[in-house]
């Protein structure tokens, strides 16, 4: 039998209410993102802070993507933006810069629940090996459930 992968203790991030971003922490997301899109097919967004602003806004909410406010623009154009992350991998890579790997450094402190949670609103979308990713982390605020639902892939032989 093979022992289990070295996990994070699990951690919840404290909820907060909807806030738009710092300068501060747009300073710290803005190159990631932008740089996400580039050679993608399309214009490239007007304003992607604002873009980033109503995903977040939508992630922290409870209520469908079509309650955004329309100061911070169309619902279907966040919520394709958040799609194309999901498939470009971004959203993981943020998953691993929020998650206590000694390889983050903590810059993403403050943008660790509003990421959380989108990641957690694309959690249909994630592939098995994505969400045992944030098992593993520790990461219970990006899981869509309790962690003891999601398989154990050192006991089982056929997920791999």
């Amino acid at each position: 039998m093979r022992s289990p992968p070295p996990a994070f203790p699990p951690h919840r991030f404290a909820r907060h209410a909807w806030a738009p971003m710092t300068d501060a922490e747009w300073a710290l997301l803005g190159p990631l993102v932008t740089r996400a899109l580039e050679p993608g097919p399309g214009r490239p967004p007007q304003d992607p802070r604002r873009l980033w602003d109503a995903i977040f806004w939508v992630a922290c909410s409870t209520g469908p993507w079509r309650e955004l406010p329309a100061h911070l623009g169309k619902a279907d154009t966040a919520h394709r933006t958040l799609r194309r992350h999901v498939r470009s991998g971004l959203l993981d890579r943020l998953l691993l810069a929020i998650s206590p790997h000694p390889i983050n450094g903590g810059l993403f402190a403050g943008l660790a629940w509003r990421i959380a949670r989108a990641w957690r609103r694309m959690a249909r979308r994630m592939t098995m090996g994505q969400l045992l990713m944030a098992k593993r982390l520790g990461l219970l605020s990006a899981l869509p459930c309790d962690p003891g639902w999601l398989p154990k892939p050192h006991l089982s032989e056929g997920l791999t």
